[in-house]
């Protein structure tokens, strides 16, 4: 059962994630007006999002609904 790449979840997230760093990084950078300080936040602001992500994924999947019929 293979999957191609571009049809993972992987992948899927892997590029929004690129996406999101690089827009982040250039609002930053417009906003302090620094290019150091803004990758320090947005790699900073993307580290602590990540985790905080993979910790939500983990509870939401331990969710148990009861759906009475």
């Amino acid at each position: 059962m293979g999957m191609k790449l571009l049809e993972s979840d992987i992948a899927k997230v892997a590029a929004y994630r690129v996406i999101s760093i690089i827009i982040t990084c250039i609002f930053t950078y417009f906003y302090f007006g620094e290019l150091a300080k803004s990758l320090a936040f947005t790699l900073g602001l993307t580290f602590i999002l990540t985790i905080t992500h993979y910790v939500f994924e983990k509870w939401w999947n331990k969710i148990k609904i009861s759906v009475k019929k």
